[in-house]
């Protein structure tokens, strides 16, 4: 009854078998007097859900279900049709299984066949054949169709439909072809990648492209799993996947295993294991997928960093299911269960353990067995789409329907709250979703009503119309239309914010912009702005703003309502937190004396690795005796001057074994060999190398960067964040003398930055702000450093006048130039801007500048300039090495083409011995370079400047530049003033690690030639600074009773203090940006970040606390600090103090025994704290006083005790102190045993700190007359009257 209720008050989704259910309930309920009224009040309920006229409607063979929905046949005679493709202009596009296009009009008449890919086709065994198609977004442009199918095997022809005939298998192909007219040339089809040789079936083939502009496929995984061989299982292939590559087949930027040193390019390998066990593919986003046949777009979600679609993968033998997956930044790779689930359960499996929840695979979204629930009887889950905000009513907005192949009904999948059942207890798996039929077939025996649906897609001209596709032998199209009026939803729309300063509390204002939110169909609406902050009231109207005063990060949303009620909401995340440290300016020695002869300056630069984050970073430093961490992108400014030589020794800080490294001068024109700009050189860990820079006299003053350039490396240390500014200086040289403006020495700078990771960083912080006079003139030197290197735009929102004057470190050859707010730049480019800002038109006096859509600067605009520079026309004067290079004569031996490719350059791979080309010394090269788009060119030593007419994309004509990115691109460079070694490569740094990368021998009379060459050489920089010895800080002695634990868990300082009242010589700081730190004097023996917490001791960093349950941290026999890795279940596993048999304080990770819940293991490799003899006498202590505030209470955490009672119980067992540690059978491990005497320290505790200690699973006893807190390791009965005690305080 129950369950008939649900049904009942759901909906009526079910109401064709009202009767059924009404005479049931008589039946049973009817025959005796105490459930007659029950069965009657039942069966009128039941009775009222009998479809009314008007809502069932017959079309041709169909009825529908729903009301205000037409169905009906458009198209018929096709032959076994797999998919269609609606054109914009209203053609439509069908693919057959046996490999043929045909097209037709908008009225659903054929015209032609447009391309016969029979002879190539296999379509002999079971589902083979042209399987799916996909159109390009830019269609009407380009005329791109993408199509996939089964391909016969290249090398015999055949079709073989066993897959132990790996030879003569054929494979699963997606190609590209370029529709013009009404035809397809067979001949422009551009092979995008090929799968290992496939059996019979399970090819998959859901397609479409994501609003990041990315393809995304799902493969099946070739009627596997057989012999042992599970591909869906391995990211090494590509079957079984969700496939993520861009429009041109190469794997998608961002992708979940890009940046893995062990993955490639999978592409056309045509092996089972494309690239060898443990080799990850890089086209793969998601894994675990049997026979995918469908993959729909959410069209609702048009963020391009927020991908969402649906994927019906068709079961074996017991479940068909429907998944949610997503992909983007923050989303990361998943495996969604085949072949060891299959639906919600083990493969063929249907109840009990097989049914289990496992989170190691991601739970499907919606399923059904077969026969299926409500008689859903189906055995292939093939076509699925939602349905667009908007074109019918809004019970419908990003509603999903679907089809299965063995079953001629729409349904629609419908949440319900108060259904289903998951897991193990259940006796039988239901999902929360209700398949409620929108049309079904008017003859329910038919073995296939309304045909066996394939597809379901939208029109591109009547956009209300849902098309469904069958796959028969006479195969049909069915339209489904909503004809009632739709009150469309309004459409919430944030446009980019506003941050600026506000002088009043220091915090930071947003303004947020709604004016772009629209209703479809003109309704009035109200808006109202929750910015994230409890208790603080709301915004109204479209445009308003708020100042967050605590730095922190937000969540606003934006509620539009229309005047009948409906509403839609629009969420942002606002970040206001910021570490405004400025970039340290990079200090050389003099040479009087400090240096060796012949040289103006020297100094020394550190390479340092932090691997304490959670992904492994990297960056430079000036040695220093005191500790200053390793902080990507905060690499201190070099700045250096024409005419001046420097020495630079390079010292690899980094822990010995990890990748070695070097130093790039990126734009600077010196010498590419010997002990200069040589990128073959490397240091390994505590080695130096010493680099010399002779800085020509007339080198170009301008803006350059300096990063690791070691092969192989460079993705994982630029990307970990080794990189920092490099200026070489202007010189005011007097009136007469061509010396820049005075405008171009009021400088800003501003380096941005993208981690691997894709994290945007400005200066090493969030972002970065600056305080300007208005009306005044400022020279904003920009950097951009991504590992992807692909062109994105800079863009200054509205108030200022921008100019770009100088590109890549040359200064234009006409300042100011074109003025403009958006600019693009590759992720290897500089530009300097001159810039000025009014008061006016800017709100809350203030702009932004914005990087890919995030924002990296503030410009606080103050009060006006007493005396602003002016801004006149100036011509610069070019050096040599770029002069007369426009008007030049350039014979055709010296003109060469380039085509970079993602692991090659003209097809060859690097090769440090063998020189591309060779070409000659002081004369003009014509270089013409293609497929740049993807693969951005740079140059080492030499400049280029654009000569193709009108420029090459953002690249104008006449300027000079070391990094290009566009259409192809003629460029002319002077092999002048250095040679030898012309290193060049694609800056996409994975593609130069992978083997795009070449150099050019330069040759010639009077060339310079570069000897000097120095081996790597060990060195100790603290000693050369004079450091004293490094010794690890003192800790503070056990006296009295008191001790204190240096070491972190979350945001709280284990011990004695709590964080803001630190031991005598240690001091505390947080920092906006979230980082803290724990200061021994001026030696930072601990620091949290957002990934981690670390403990420096002993001149390393050796402990790590990261999320729940990671843990380096040890020391060996010898005393010496190791790592020692940890990668528990979060749920059964904690970090833990107790009192080990050497009567020393221990940390360690407790997990439970799964043979003995009750019994409590340590790990046995743990910190130990060494009692420590008084040296000196600390400051006393006060208790807490018995009357303390009541205000310190609210500091327990509500939540912290739980933590205790939700780990398994200790067992301690009855022995004497000798024997407090017993061994286990596991000899990795010991049990923590209670001596019999208890061991107690007491430590004098505030109240905020029993959180603390609760989640280190210490027990506590409180006493009420002190407020002092014991650490006892005592018997289970303490640890509950600590609960109970711990509870009354909560109360109070």
């Amino acid at each position: 009854i129950e369950s008939l209720g649900r049904v009942i008050l759901l909906d009526c989704s079910y109401s064709q078998y009202s009767l059924y259910i009404s005479f049931s309930i008589f039946i049973m309920f009817g025959k005796k007097a105490a459930t007659r009224t029950t069965a009657a009040i039942l069966s009128f309920l039941v009775l009222s859900c009998l479809p009314s006229s008007n809502v069932v409607v017959h079309a041709q063979n169909g009825i529908v279900r729903e009301p205000g929905f037409q169905f009906s046949t458009v198209m018929t005679g096709m032959e076994r049709p797999t998919d269609m493709a609606f054109l914009p202009d209203g053609r439509i596009l069908v693919t057959e299984r046996a490999g043929g296009v045909y097209l037709y009009n908008a009225n659903f008449q054929r015209i032609t066949k447009v391309l016969s890919l029979e002879a190539v086709t296999c379509n002999n065994c079971a589902e083979r054949g042209l399987i799916s198609m996909v159109l390009h977004p830019n269609f009407a442009e380009n005329g791109y169709v993408y199509l996939y199918w089964v391909h016969v095997n290249t090398q015999t022809g055949s079709c073989e439909c066993e897959i132990s005939n790996n030879i003569a298998a054929p494979t699963n192909r997606l190609s590209r072809f370029t529709m013009v007219g009404n035809t397809i040339d067979f001949n422009s089809q551009y092979i995008m990648f090929e799968t290992s040789p496939m059996g019979s079936m399970h090819s998959g083939g859901g397609c479409a492209f994501g609003a990041d502009g990315y393809l995304y496929i799902a493969t099946g995984d070739g009627k596997y799993p057989t012999n042992g061989n599970n591909p869906a299982n391995h990211p090494n292939n590509l079957m079984g996947k969700v496939l993520r590559i861009t429009d041109t087949g190469e794997p998608a930027p961002g992708n979940p295993f890009m940046n893995d040193p062990n993955s490639i390019r999978c592409n056309t390998r045509r092996f089972a294991n494309a690239g060898g066990q443990g080799t990850k593919c890089q086209e793969v986003y998601h894994l675990g997928f049997r026979n995918p046949f469908g993959l729909a777009m959410d069209p609702n979600m048009k963020d391009p960093n927020h991908i969402r679609y649906m994927i019906g993968d068709v079961g074996s033998e017991t479940w068909e299911d429907i998944s949610l997956a997503e992909s983007g930044p923050g989303f990361p790779s998943k495996h969604y269960g085949w072949p060891v689930y299959e639906g919600p359960c083990h493969e063929s499996r249907s109840g009990g353990g097989s049914c289990n929840i496992n989170n190691d695979y991601e739970q499907p979204l919606h399923f059904y067995d077969r026969p299926g629930p409500e008689g859903q009887t189906g055995a292939a889950i093939t076509a699925g789409c939602f349905i667009p905000n908007g074109i019918w009513p809004q019970q419908y907005d990003g509603a999903y329907f679907y089809a299965d192949l063995r079953r001629g009904r729409i349904y629609h999948m419908k949440y319900d709250p108060n259904r289903g059942c998951r897991g193990a207890q259940c006796p039988r798996q239901i999902s929360q979703y209700v398949p409620v039929p929108i049309v079904e077939d008017e003859d329910p025996t038919r073995t296939h009503p309304l045909g066996s649906p394939l597809r379901l897609r939208f029109g591109s001209i009547d956009t209300n119309a849902m098309y469904m596709l069958t796959y028969n032998a006479d195969g049909k199209i069915y339209k489904l239309i909503n004809t009632q009026d739709p009150n469309r939803s309004p459409t919430a729309v944030i446009a980019d914010l506003l941050y600026s300063v506000d002088a009043a509390t220091g915090g930071i204002t947003v303004t947020f912009d709604g004016r772009e939110s629209v209703d479809p169909d003109g309704h009035a609406m109200a808006y109202e702005w929750d910015f994230g902050i409890d208790g603080v009231a709301k915004g109204t109207g479209p445009l308003v703003s708020h100042t967050y005063v605590n730095a922190g990060r937000y969540t606003a949303t934006l509620t539009v309502e229309d005047e009948r009620g409906v509403k839609n909401s629009k969420t942002v995340d606002i970040d206001t937190r910021n570490d405004l440290q400025p970039l340290e300016t990079f200090e050389w020695k003099e040479g009087n004396g400090d240096c060796p002869a012949g040289y103006d300056a020297c100094g020394v630069l550190e390479f340092c690795q932090n691997a304490f984050t959670r992904t492994i970073s990297y960056g430079y430093r000036t040695p220093s005796c005191v500790s200053k961490g390793c902080l990507p992108g905060r690499s201190p400014v070099i700045r250096i001057q024409p005419g001046k030589k420097y020495k630079l020794t390079l010292h690899n800080a980094a822990p010995n074994g990890v990748a070695p490294t070097n130093l790039h001068t990126h734009g600077l024109h010196i010498s590419g060999s010997g002990d200069a700009d040589n990128v073959l050189r490397e240091a390994h860990g505590g080695e130096c190398l010493d680099y010399t820079w002779d800085i020509p006299a007339d080198h170009p003053p301008g803006t350059y960067w300096y990063h690791s350039h070691h092969h192989e490396a460079s993705l994982a240390q630029v990307g970990g964040g080794a990189y920092g500014l490099l200026i070489v200086d202007d010189k005011k040289q007097g009136v007469g003398n061509n010396s820049p403006p005075d405008w171009a020495f009021n400088e800003l700078l501003l380096q941005v930055s993208a981690d691997n990771s894709a994290k945007v960083m400005a200066n090493g912080a969030h972002y970065e702000i600056f305080s300007i006079q208005a009306n005044q003139w400022y020279r904003l030197r920009v950097s951009i450093v991504d590992p992807i290197a692909i062109p994105r735009e800079l863009v200054f929102t509205q108030g200022c006048q921008v100019h770009r004057v100088a590109s890549d470190g040359i200064w234009h050859s006409m300042i100011p130039g074109e003025q403009s707010n958006t600019y693009e730049m590759t992720g290897a480019s500089r530009g300097d801007f001159a810039i000025r800002c009014g008061l006016n038109g800017t709100p809350n006096g203030a702009i932004n500048i914005r990087w890919h859509g995030t924002v990296v600067a503030i410009v606080d605009i103050g009060s006006p300039a007493l005396i602003p520079h002016t801004m006149t026309t100036w011509v610069p004067t070019r050096p040599f090495s770029l002069s007369g290079i426009a008007s030049a004569i350039v014979p055709d031996e010296n003109k060469f083409d380039i085509t970079i490719q993602r692991a090659t350059l003209n097809s060859l791979a690097w090769n440090p011995t063998v020189p591309l080309t060779t070409i000659n010394y002081n004369e003009v090269h014509e270089w013409t370079i293609s497929n740049s788009e993807n693969h951005p060119f740079h140059t080492h030593l030499y400049h280029m400047m654009i000569v193709t007419e009108g420029g090459c994309g953002a690249h104008k004509q006449g300027e000079f530049y070391d990094t290009i990115s566009g259409p192809p691109c003629t460029v002319r460079f002077k092999a002048a003033d250095i040679g030898e070694m012309m290193v060049m490569h694609c800056h996409v740094m994975q593609h130069s690690d992978s083997g795009a990368m070449a150099w050019v021998d330069v040759n010639g009379p009077g060339m310079p030639v570069n000897n000097e060459l120095a081996d790597p050489f060990t060195c100790n920089v603290r000693e050369q600074l004079g450091c004293p010895p490094a010794m690890a800080p003192t800790l503070p002695p056990i006296i009295r009773d008191e001790t204190y634990l240096l070491f972190a868990k979350d945001d709280e300082v284990l011990g004695g203090q709590a964080k803001s009242s630190t031991p005598p010589g240690y001091s505390y700081r947080q920092y906006t940006d979230g980082r803290a730190v724990v200061l021994l004097g001026d030696f930072v023996v601990w620091e949290k970040t957002e990934e981690a917490s670390m403990l420096y001791q002993e001149g390393e960093w050796v402990s790590k606390l990261q999320g729940d349950c990671n843990f380096l941290i040890r020391k060996d026999g010898a005393m010496q600090w190791k790592s020692d890795t940890r990668a528990l279940n979060a749920a059964n596993c904690f970090v833990g103090i107790y009192l080990g048999d050497d009567n020393q304080l221990k940390i360690g990770l407790r997990e439970g025994d799964v043979d003995n819940p009750g019994a409590v293991y340590w790990e046995e490799d743990v910190l130990e704290f060494v009692t420590l003899n008084p040296t000196t006498e600390p400051s006393a202590k006060p208790s807490a006083s018995p009357t303390a505030s009541p205000t310190a209470l609210p500091s327990i955490a509500p939540t912290a005790m739980p933590s205790v009672l939700a780990s398994p119980a200790p067992s301690f067992a009855p022995t004497t102190q000798e024997e407090t540690m017993v061994p286990t059978a596991e000899p990795t491990r010991k049990r923590l045993a209670s001596p019999t005497k208890p061991l107690s320290l007491d430590l004098t505790l505030g109240l905020e700190d029993l959180n603390v200690l609760a989640d280190a699973n210490t027990h506590v006893n409180v006493s009420a007359s002190t407020a002092t807190s014991v650490l006892s390791f005592t018997t289970f009965t303490t640890m509950a009257l600590t609960v109970a005690l711990s509870a009354v305080m909560m109360y109070h």
